[in-house]
């Protein structure tokens, strides 16, 4: 029985003609091409490349500003991030600001077919392994890149983005921060009112300093969100 052809890959939510592909063809044309061999040595020179949708990025003046933290943008260096930037942040970032950090246009050679990362088998701290199935020049541990099938993977990948972007999970529910901050201001209230009109015990300290604790910690996961922008999407 003849292999069967792997099933075309799922397109990306954002609509025709949006994110960084939506470069005009006049200002893409006059970037200069990258070839992986270019690409890994603007690298070993110090610039953080990360490929997004055919583009060439240099991420080193916003790494230190990145809401996610920089790992998450070392992580990528020397990869194709296009899945990872268009699933995981608002449109606006996908179509207005990564096109500005566009340094080149990404020019595969003929042994890129099925490459994840260009960068497997330099020295880079920041960078954890990652390599996909099929023939490339450039060194990729086997052990990884025989157990992993990154097309499917990818596919699956898509699929699922889809399937939580029509679902609504990307929308933030303000509502439910909203019952949030009711709850963190019930236990204030409460911690307060301990202290401040309770019998003088041990018992009303050690209730009030329950609710206080509580607050903190609960406090901690909303601040991780705003830190995040989570709520807004935007900077500020």
């Amino acid at each position: 029985m003849p292999p069967r052809a792997p099933s075309p890959l799922p397109p990306h939510n954002a609509p025709a003609g949006s994110g960084p592909a939506a470069l005009s063809e006049a200002r893409r044309s006059r970037l200069p091409p990258c070839t992986p061999d270019q690409l890994r040595e603007r690298i070993a020179a110090g610039e953080y490349l990360v490929v997004i949708d055919g583009l060439v990025c240099r991420l080193n003046g916003f790494v230190g500003k990145h809401p996610g933290g920089p790992l998450a943008i070392m992580h990528m260096v020397g990869r194709d991030a296009t899945d990872e930037v268009t699933s995981m942040h608002p449109r606006e970032v996908v179509e207005r600001t990564m096109p500005r950090w566009a340094v080149a246009r990404f020019v595969p050679d003929d042994s890129g077919a099925g490459v994840v990362s260009y960068v497997e088998d330099m020295d880079l701290p920041y960078s954890a392994p990652r390599s996909a199935a099929g023939g490339s020049s450039h060194p990729q541990p086997a052990k990884v890149s025989m157990c992993l099938d990154y097309a499917a993977i990818q596919r699956d990948y898509r699929l699922l983005d889809q399937r939580l972007q029509r679902e609504g999970y990307y929308q933030c529910d303000y509502w439910d921060y909203a019952r949030e901050v009711a709850r963190y201001a019930a236990l204030l209230a409460v911690a307060v009112g301990l202290v401040l009109l309770g019998p003088p015990c041990a018992w009303t300290y050690l209730l009030a300093g329950v609710c206080t604790a509580l607050l903190w910690q609960q406090l901690a996961f909303f601040a991780h969100d705003l830190g995040h922008n989570e709520l807004t999407g935007h900077r500020g």
